[in-house]
């Protein structure tokens, strides 16, 4: 392992070059993004990702993916440089990046061959609040000194919230930062997952080949001594499997209970996100945990959240009885848990592959797209019949301009469902999953039955 990881690192010295490229080639990448995110209206930054694809390489490869995003953006961008060059200053903010990324994912040796995923969210949430905080007071001191207009962010979800903040005579020094959080909360949670998930997919691919040529130049001793390693490490992985999902099998009341304790955390966060106007479902989070535990847990999840939704909103008359076709869309989020996550080997073994955030972030499209197809179609039928239907503020409020494009009402539906379910459903699967890891390691430490 040290004679690879210091070939490794020689090869990153010997490659710096190659990084530079990588990170101009990030530059470019980030740019296309963030114009294709501005161009379809998503209320997110998207500025970022590929900064930290090219920082998970090396320091070198990040520092000049960040450089690259704003020189390009500023020169295709067709700015002034005497005038508009103070622009530049959110060069600062994508160096915040790569150092977060170098410092918390990279800190350790080993956390080179995989990252943990805690330390990703951690490290999302931190770059959340210091670019909050960065963004906020260098946009106050451009717009305050007149060097730009007030539009610089770029953002219409920032900015429509911080006309709202400052008509409340909030100080634009606090409302600019407060009205960035819960873009960047979204918006660097996705960067840093799906940049290293890009990472990860490229250097599997790269590294593939020479791992192959090593592997045929060992000798036969050592061939020997790693199969039985293995085989012991597999032995010992298929038996705490086995117990796992022994132990799962007798705790189906557990299950049950644990699958209304997540209905009801469904239905308090559903609230708040319509209380608070996100442009998110935020009703699935609880049943992605649920349906880590088990498909009875996913079920009752799924099923309680809907009949506790109707009941506790006083909508449980017939003309409301329809929207209950939605649960469809809560039982396709425990299938595709249960069989992307949690599918079976040819041992008869459950292969946990939750931890691994490439194959998380991939769930959280599949979903995404599915659940925008059925929930898309769902609505299409309920709004023909009834008017009495229960759909997110965003959803409706995307609605209405392709209607008056004379699209169809179905492919409406689905079209601008999309963005929305991009984002609520990758945070549903990376956050669902951690509760479930989390409240597993709890379990475990106290002898639990899980």
């Amino acid at each position: 392992m040290r004679t690879n990881m210091t070939e490794c690192n020689a090869l990153k010295a010997r490659n710096i070059f190659a990084q530079c490229a990588a990170g101009i080639v990030a530059g470019f990448l980030n740019l296309l993004l963030s114009s294709t995110a501005i161009r379809l209206h998503v209320p997110l930054f998207m500025d970022t990702l590929f900064t930290v694809t090219a920082s998970c390489f090396g320091w070198a490869g990040g520092i000049i993916a960040a450089v690259a995003s704003h020189i390009i953006g500023f020169l295709s961008d067709g700015y002034s440089v005497p005038k508009d060059i103070p622009n530049l200053l959110y060069f600062f903010c994508s160096l915040t990046i790569v150092a977060g990324v170098r410092i918390v994912l990279f800190r350790k040796p080993q956390n080179a061959d995989r990252a943990n995923p805690l330390d990703m969210l951690f490290l999302s949430i931190v770059l959340a609040f210091i670019i909050s905080l960065e963004g906020g007071l260098f946009y106050v001191m451009l717009v305050q000194s007149n060097r730009v207009s007030a539009n610089i962010i770029g953002n219409r979800a920032v900015s429509s919230l911080i006309y709202t903040f400052v008509t409340k005579n909030i100080p634009m020094l606090i409302a600019s930062p407060l009205a960035s959080i819960p873009v960047n909360l979204v918006d660097k949670t996705i960067a840093v997952f799906g940049g290293y998930g890009i990472f990860a997919l490229l250097k599997k691919t790269l590294f593939q080949q020479k791992s192959q040529n090593e592997s045929q130049t060992e000798n036969s001793a050592a061939h020997d001594m790693m199969d039985e390693w293995m085989g012991g490490v597999k032995q010992k992985a298929q038996a705490n499997s086995t117990k796992f999902d022994s132990l799962k099998t007798r705790n189906i009341p557990a299950q049950c209970a644990i699958g209304l304790a997540a209905g009801v955390l469904n239905l308090l966060f559903c609230s708040a996100a319509i209380a608070l106007k996100l442009p998110l479902f935020m009703d699935t989070l609880f049943t992605v945990a649920a349906s880590c535990f088990g498909w009875a847990g996913g079920i009752v999840a799924a099923v309680s959240f809907h009949v506790i939704k109707f009941a506790v909103h006083g909508q449980t008359s017939p003309q409301y009885l329809p929207n209950m076709v939605f649960f469809l869309c809560s039982l396709t989020v425990v299938i595709c848990v249960r069989l992307m996550l949690f599918r079976k080997s040819a041992a008869g073994t459950s292969e946990r592959g939750g931890s691994n955030p490439l194959r998380l972030l991939i769930l959280g499209i599949v979903l995404a797209l599915a659940i925008s197809f059925e929930g898309g179609l769902f609505y299409a039928a309920i709004i023909s019949r009834t008017k009495h239907i229960l759909e997110n503020h965003a959803v409706n409020m995307l609605l209405y301009p392709l209607m008056t494009q004379n699209v169809p009402m179905p492919a409406s539906s689905t079209l601008i469902s999309i963005p929305v379910n991009l984002v609520d459903k990758t945070l549903a699967v990376f956050g669902g999953y951690g509760v479930f890891a989390m409240l597993r390691r709890g379990m475990r430490k106290g002898k639990g039955e899980f």
